[in-house]
């Protein structure tokens, strides 16, 4: 980082890492990151749809060292919030994914792997042997390459596998175009073919959606069911909105839902995360586990999403700027900020863990 910008070990809070990323990464690169689709109206009101929820604190109950730990695939996590499994963590910096996964290993916590990585699934299982690792998979026309990508996830040691499905055609990314978003030359996306690297490298337009061509949209309930009939490993949907499709993965054996609407990159005028998950809480009743992404920036989000039914989060774009800033360093800074907000939250909230959280802790005027 040059010496004229803040040292990132002295950021209180989330978004001072993107103010610092934006100086140091091209402004491609920063338009890839942090851009939406469209007016951008859905990727706003992620951020500030968090502001309307009070929460309702208790007095004098003696909590001074909350219960952080949650559930992810039925495995005990010592936090509740994740980096979420974002595409092309190279073009953030030099150590790209290999960075988070390292992060994570030292915490302990689970890693979620893109299959747009610029780094090989294999070593970022590689990575993560003392901690769990889950790989984030597309799902592409030709379906030798999805089984594959699910073959090689099974002998890497992956713990499961969380299929995203709200991008099978990609959302309208005009600062993407603008930018002529490509993958700057030697980076490359190393658990795909030729052909797709191909498209990607192209400047015309944006190879993001040349890429996104490959993905399979004619993918249906029962499509997926058959990509995923061979393997053992347990699965969930990630980029769900409707109750009703989580009550169907749910049937067909969905470990987790992850409630999305991919960083408000995809269909601009959808509901939030947080707007939608007291649905779900209501419809899957805690059948399966919840999780949700979408805007969070202070612990007191990660409280409000527990509190309305979610088991966890995912954290996105902060994680990106983290990562520009201060590679794994940062990452691991930008994770403590987070875990002290929570843990204060909690204790200034009057709840000893996050199991307990509830309504009561909800204001209703």
């Amino acid at each position: 980082m040059p010496s004229s910008l803040p040292k990132f070990q002295n950021f209180l809070n989330l978004d001072e890492f993107e103010t610092a990323a934006r100086l140091l990464l091209s402004p491609m690169a920063h338009a890839y990151f942090a851009g939406g689709a469209c007016d951008q109206i859905t990727l706003r009101e992620n951020i500030s749809s968090w502001n309307t929820i009070k929460l309702w604190p208790r007095i004098l109950q003696g909590v001074a060292n909350p219960d952080l730990t949650t559930t992810l695939f039925g495995h005990l996590a010592a936090l509740p919030f994740f980096p979420a499994p974002v595409a092309m963590l190279k073009l953030a910096h030099p150590q790209g994914e290999l960075a988070v996964a390292k992060a994570m290993n030292q915490l302990t916590l689970p890693y979620f792997a893109s299959t747009m990585a610029t780094t090989t699934l294999e070593d970022v299982a590689q990575e993560t042997k003392s901690t769990s690792a889950y790989f984030q998979l597309y799902c592409f026309k030709d379906l030798a390459l999805t089984k594959s990508l699910i073959q090689r996830a099974e002998q890497a040691g992956f713990k499961g596998l969380v299929v995203t499905v709200d991008a099978q055609s990609l959302g309208k990314r005009e600062a993407d175009i603008r930018h002529e978003f490509h993958l700057p030359t030697p980076l490359k996306l190393e658990n795909l073919d030729y052909q797709s690297n191909l498209a990607l490298h192209a400047a015309k337009g944006s190879g993001a959606e040349r890429v996104s061509a490959h993905f399979d949209t004619s993918l249906d309930w029962k499509s997926l069911e058959a990509i995923l009939a061979d393997t053992k490993l347990p699965w969930a949907i990630k980029g769900v909105l409707h109750p009703e499709d989580a009550t169907i993965a749910a049937s067909l054996g969905a470990k987790a839902i992850f409630i999305s609407n991919h960083g408000g990159r995809q269909l601009d005028g959808v509901p939030t995360a947080l707007e939608v998950l007291p649905l779900f809480a209501k419809v899957l009743k805690g059948k399966i586990e919840i999780f949700v992404d979408g805007g969070i920036r202070r612990g007191t989000d990660i409280i409000k999403a527990i509190l309305l039914g979610a088991n966890g989060v995912l954290i996105g774009k902060p994680m990106v700027w983290a990562l520009a800033v201060g590679g794994e360093a940062g990452v691991l800074k930008m994770m403590k900020i987070l875990e002290d907000e929570l843990r204060l939250g909690m204790c200034l909230l009057g709840c000893s863990s996050l199991k307990n959280l509830d309504n009561r802790y909800l204001f209703h005027a």
